[in-house]
């Protein structure tokens, strides 16, 4: 995943200076702004220019400083994620004392000097603190994403559409029960092989997909809304609900937190939960891949690719069908590619408000479609905005 990685060489040097700014996607996902390794910089610069002046032992901020310069190197080469580097985050503050005391300066000013990183980095967290900046539920009492009360059928395979991972509430399932999720596209031919011998097992698919309050009716079924886009994510792998099936919802106080923000009451937790809805598996109804529009949509993705294949790399992901079009999501880059049926091309980063066009299909396929690569991530401090 590159969300961290630097881009370039000025990326690399203005790290320490980016991680200062009160924004989010710089070094983690949240807004965690972080003085101590630009003044770490500034320091070790003012120590050296000082150098022939130093009378405090050098040794211990020189090793300390060595210590974390080499560990930035297959930091920053390999993902650039802050919380891949969090013990040498935590030497950060020790090794700026270190610093100081090597200043040739009276040790009043030194003791001022530490006072005013202190103080500095305490304004930055309280201008964006990180405190609950993961949590979207309280995690009072176990379990930790309640669900009302999960079913104990284990012959069962379970069937999920989105792209987050169910990993909170599937150890309140069966062990025994199976899972496939449909949204990471399965690009490479084992992976459909697997896919298909799944969907084909013995074992009955049931849906299961978050429900969606104002789309759920008094008796908790989905809208028909709700349905047909429910459809629409399934058709290419040859599944449907079952005519006439009733789903169930199965309520959970864990994603009405989630969805309230707030300790939900009884009457608004009510229709907030997942619905599980019984499967047919037709592999007949499945078009086939060399279908024309198919063939020229995944044309349109694959001449996207070539023109930034850092950010749209080829391979890594396959085609979804989505209501009026097609969407191929990198999850390596964070980034999404839309081609609707109305012609229309389409890329996002996930930081972006709204996607950017690219062209139509027509210019895309006719190579007259361009995209300046290095504008794909969302602007920072540095190019333009927050």
């Amino acid at each position: 995943m590159i969300r961290f990685h630097p881009d370039d060489w000025v990326d690399v040097l203005m790290r320490p200076f980016d991680m200062v700014s009160p924004e989010g996607n710089m070094y983690v996902e949240i807004a965690a702004p972080d003085i101590r390794m630009a003044a770490a910089v500034v320091l070790g610069l003012l120590a050296l220019a000082a150098w022939r002046h130093v009378r405090a032992p050098r040794g211990p901020a020189l090793t300390l400083s060595a210590l974390v310069i080499a560990a930035m190197v297959p930091w920053l080469s390999t993902t650039g994620n802050g919380r891949y580097f969090l013990p040498f985050l935590v030497l950060l503050g020790p090794l700026c004392i270190g610093l100081v005391r090597l200043l040739p300066v009276t040790g009043p000013f030194r003791l001022t000097l530490a006072g005013l990183l202190l103080a500095m980095q305490c304004f930055l967290l309280s201008q964006a603190t990180p405190w609950n900046s993961w949590s979207f539920g309280p995690w009072r009492e176990a379990p930790y994403f309640a669900l009302q009360t999960p079913p104990q059928t284990t012959d069962v395979t379970y069937v999920t559409l989105s792209n987050i991972s169910y990993s909170l509430i599937a150890p309140q399932f069966p062990p025994q029960v199976g899972w496939v999720n449909l949204a990471v596209g399965y690009p490479g031919e084992r992976d459909r092989v697997a896919l298909r011998k799944v969907l084909a097992g013995p074992r009955p698919l049931v849906l299961l997909a978050p429900s969606i309050p104002s789309q759920t009716q008094a008796d908790g079924q989905p809208s028909s809304a709700v349905r047909e886009a429910f459809a629409g994510l399934m058709v290419d792998h040859g599944l449907s609900v079952a005519p006439n099936a009733r789903c169930t919802l199965l309520r959970s106080a864990g994603l009405a937190a989630v969805t309230l923000r707030t300790d939900p009451t009884e009457a608004e937790s009510a229709l907030i939960g997942f619905w599980m809805c019984p499967l047919q598996h037709e592999p007949a109804a499945v078009k086939p891949r060399s279908a024309p529009q198919r063939l020229r949509v995944d044309a349109v993705f694959e001449a996207v690719e070539r023109l930034c294949p850092r950010f749209f790399p080829a391979g890594e992901t396959g085609t979804l069908r989505i209501a009026g079009g097609y969407l191929r999501q990198y999850g390596s880059s964070d980034t999404k590619l839309y081609v609707f049926d109305t012609g229309q091309v389409l890329y996002k980063f996930w930081r972006s408000i709204n996607p950017e066009m690219i062209g139509t299909q027509d210019q895309v396929l006719a190579g007259q479609a361009r995209i300046d690569c290095t504008r794909i991530r969302a602007p920072n401090w540095r190019k333009g905005g927050l």
